[in-house]
C-alpha cells in the first residue's frame, strides 16, 4: 500500500500531473465564468508542456545525471565479487506475450551477462520484485535469470531476491546476502540515469567496507561525434523528451526523497 500510494502522489508531481491539475483548474475556472483566470491557468498548463516535451531539456536533465557514471567497458571492467543487477528492464509475460519481454532498460540485463562471461565477478546477483501485484506470476527477477542464462550465465551462478519493489528496498534486502558471500567489492549495474540515486541509496545501506562500483548500461544521451549544432528537431516537442524529463525529474524526486527521510 506504500509503494503504491507514493507512486501515485509522485505521478501528480510530474509534467504530465501539473497539466492534468493545471488543465482541470481551467475547466473549473471556465465553468464558474471566470474567464480571465482560466486562461492563465490553460497557458500554465500549455508551458509546462512546451517546457517537459523539449528535448534539449530532457537531455540536460538526463545528461545531468548521467555524466558522472560512463559505461565500462566489460573486458576491462574491474574484478568485484558480486554483480549486482538491479531490476526494471523486463516485461512479465502478460497477456497475450508468452514469454518475458526486452523494453526500455533492458540493456541491464545484456551489460551484466558481458560482464560476467568477461569473468568480472563469479557470481551475479538480481535484485527486484513486481512493482504492483501480478498474481499467478513469479517477481521480475526470475525471469530476467531466465534470459541471463539464454545469455551464457549458469543458473547456479545466479542468486535471486524478489521482493523488493523500489530501489530503497533492493539495497536493504540484499545487503544481507552480500554479507553471506562476505562481499566485499560489487559492480552495480543499472540505468546510466539511475545510477545516482542507486549508488547513494546503497551506500547508506551496506557496509562502508563494501566497494560500490558503478558498471551503466541504459545510456539515454549520445553526443555527435561530429560535433555539428542541433537540428530544428531539437528544440521541437517530442513525446520522447517528455517521457525522458519525467524520467529525469523521477530521479531528482527520489533522491531528495531519500535524503529528507535521512
Amino acid at each position: 500500500m506504500y509503494v503504491t500510494l507514493s507512486k501515485l502522489i509522485a505521478v501528480f508531481i510530474y509534467p504530465s500531473g501539473l497539466i492534468l491539475i493545471l488543465g482541470l483548474l481551467g475547466l473549473c475556472l471556465f465553468l464558474a465564468k471566470r474567464a480571465r483566470a482560466a486562461q492563465k491557468a490553460l497557458v500554465a498548463a500549455l508551458l509546462v508542456f512546451l517546457i517537459a516535451a523539449n528535448p534539449l531539456v530532457a537531455g540536460w536533465l538526463l545528461n545531468s545525471l548521467e555524466k558522472d557514471f560512463p559505461p565500462l567497458n566489460p573486458n576491462s571492467a574491474p574484478y568485484a565479487d558480486v554483480i549486482v543487477l538491479l531490476g526494471g528492464g523486463l516485461g512479465l509475460p502478460l497477456p497475450p506475450r508468452k514469454t518475458p519481454q526486452l523494453v526500455s532498460g533492458s540493456d541491464r540485463l545484456w551489460q551484466a551477462a558481458q560482464l560476467y562471461n568477461a569473468g568480472r565477478a563469479p557470481y551475479l546477483l538480481i535484485a527486484g520484485g513486481n512493482v504492483f501485484s501480478a498474481p499467478g506470476f513469479e517477481a521480475e527477477a526470475h525471469y530476467s535469470a531466465e534470459v541471463l542464462t539464454t545469455w551464457g550465465v549458469p543458473r547456479e551462478k545466479i542468486l535471486i531476491e524478489s521482493r523488493s519493489r523500489t530501489t530503497q528496498q533492493n539495497a536493504e534486502n540484499i545487503a544481507p546476502m552480500l554479507n553471506t558471500l562476505n562481499a566485499r567489492k560489487i559492480l552495480l549495474v543499472t540505468s546510466a540515469y539511475h545510477m545516482r540515486r542507486s549508488i547513494r541509496t546503497f551506500r547508506k545501506k551496506l557496509s562502508n567496507e563494501v566497494e560500490i562500483i558503478p558498471a551503466s548500461a541504459d545510456v539515454v544521451v549520445t553526443h555527435n561525434p561530429n560535433g555539428n549544432a542541433p537540428s530544428l528537431f531539437s528544440y521541437l516537442p517530442h513525446p520522447g523528451a517528455f517521457s525522458g524529463t519525467q524520467r529525469a525529474l523521477h530521479e531528482y524526486f527520489g533522491i531528495l526523497y531519500y535524503w529528507l527521510n535521512d
